[in-house]
């Protein structure tokens, strides 16, 4: 794979927020053999407290938002999948200490 040549900053940036108490990096494997909601696109679920659920949708042309039930219990099934199917925030962060080693030359 060929990393630009600021991917290790970004993936350094990312293991120190990852320190937060309320960041989580969950990566999904390469090898996944299982097709998931992550293959077609970005798509956030966001829940508040005193308003009903939405997805956002990332489109060429701009977001696109889902407010339909039906819909809405596709999109929470499929955040249920792509965390099951991650790794832990623990490997990840781990993934990623060892991906900016092995950018900046520390291993191969």
């Amino acid at each position: 794979m060929r990393l630009r040549p600021d991917t290790a900053r970004s993936l350094r940036h990312l293991t120190t927020l990852a320190e937060a108490d309320n960041v989580v990096i969950r990566v999904i494997p390469m090898g996944l053999q299982r097709w998931t909601l992550a293959h077609e696109g970005t798509f956030a679920l966001y829940s508040f407290a005193k308003a009903a659920p939405i997805v956002q949708l990332e489109h060429f042309q701009g977001p696109a938002f889902v407010h339909d039930k039906k819909d809405l219990d596709l999109y929470r099934k499929a955040v249920d999948t792509l965390q099951s199917e991650a790794m832990s925030n623990v490997e990840s962060t781990a993934l990623l200490a060892t991906t900016v080693e092995q950018l900046e030359g520390g291993r191969p």
